[in-house]
């Protein structure tokens, strides 16, 4: 293993640490997080995966705040403009990128 190859695997785990974390903030569980991220053995759709999920994180703390308590309720609430529970839709394909465009408009709106 080269170099460049070491700082790439080593990035993709703080990623994927992070990633972590936020989900726990969340409110989702080890399974969900596997079924939201797919398998690590796609690095790439993992650690792009990963990133999305950080970005959640972080636009519904900049909506609501850092409270852990209110992130897990919306989290886990049903949303008339998504359709769904954020939890349940993240984990369909394509629910992740949806959930997140619906947070980006709130947090971009005036």
């Amino acid at each position: 293993m080269n170099k460049k190859q070491s700082s790439e695997l080593d990035g993709n785990a703080v990623v994927a640490r992070a990633a972590k974390k936020a989900a726990k903030s969340l409110g989702i569980s080890s399974e969900q997080i596997s079924l939201i991220l797919g398998s690590d053995s796609d690095q790439s759709t993992y650690t792009e995966r990963a990133l999305k999920l950080i970005q959640l994180y972080q636009a519904l703390s900049g909506l609501i705040g850092a409270n852990t308590d209110h992130m897990r309720a919306w989290m886990a609430s049903n949303n008339f403009a998504l359709r769904a529970r954020p939890l349940d839709l993240i984990i369909q394909y394509g629910g992740l990128d949806h959930a997140l465009a619906y947070l980006y408009t709130h947090l971009n709106s005036p």
